[in-house]
């Protein structure tokens, strides 16, 4: 009997934790108006210890999922091009058992937005996967709202 309460615990324990998304990525936005009177987004991303997050471009479909970034169209504004990343750490990933372009600790991804609005909303998300060197997790995508005034 008490072998059973003990299995039906550990059963419920491993339920409750598998429940629990693991979010081993920070996200943060901000802007600045650039001297031409458009705005630069920037998107910090900040992992937990050992973890990493990989590039917007990868070489491979056969290895992880790239980051995303999904911005929504408007008429109040233009988007110039994808968003950038800063330079990648090309490593080896054992969960992929390959050399990957990947992000460690922080990075920041930069947008470019054009208007002639004083005052608009920029609406997106971003969906990415990260991994450490035992696992990998699709956290919840990052969905951001910046109100830009210049």
């Amino acid at each position: 009997m008490k072998n059973i309460a003990l299995v039906i615990l550990s059963v419920v324990i491993q339920s409750f934790a598998m429940g629990q998304a693991m979010e081993p990525v920070t996200w943060s936005t901000e802007y600045h108006t650039l001297e031409d009177g458009n705005v630069e987004i920037l998107f910090k991303a900040v992992m937990d210890d050992g973890w990493h997050l990989y590039s917007q471009h990868l070489e491979s479909d056969e290895g992880p999922v790239a980051t995303t970034f999904t911005i929504d169209a408007s008429d109040n504004y233009q988007f110039e091009g994808q968003p950038t990343e800063e330079e990648v750490t090309i490593a080896y990933d054992p969960n992929f058992e390959m050399n990957i372009a990947m992000f460690e600790d922080s990075t920041v991804f930069k947008q470019i937005m054009m208007s002639e609005q004083k005052a608009y909303t920029v609406k997106g998300n971003i969906s990415f996967m990260a991994c450490n060197d035992e696992q990998c997790v699709f956290p919840p995508e990052y969905v951001f709202e910046i109100k830009i005034t210049k």
